[in-house]
């Protein structure tokens, strides 16, 4: 039985460190400039990367419910706003 050796945070390894970092970084760029708070930002952008490691089968698939958790709990916290559905309701509107 052998071992593979190399660098290890828990049970990610750097690989995975990288990608979390990446993806963390350019998600919560991208939604904080689109007018979320960084909370919600964050949270989404972690309810993303689990949907994709559902639908892909790849790594990130155990983010998906603490980032809904999270989201939840940042929109309660700033008073009930949900700043997604109000994007939606812009792109609904006509005229």
């Amino acid at each position: 039985m052998s071992k593979k050796a190399g660098f290890k945070l828990g049970n990610m390894g750097l690989v995975g460190i990288g990608e979390d970092f990446v993806i963390g970084y350019i998600g919560g760029t991208v939604l904080r400039s689109r007018g979320f708070g960084t909370a919600q930002a964050l949270s989404l952008t972690r309810v993303a990367q689990g949907a994709v490691g559902q639908v892909l089968n790849r790594r990130g698939k155990a983010r998906l419910v603490p980032g809904i958790i999270d989201y939840i709990d940042s929109v309660m916290l700033e008073g009930g706003r949900i700043p997604l559905l109000d994007e939606l309701m812009q792109l609904t509107k006509v005229g």
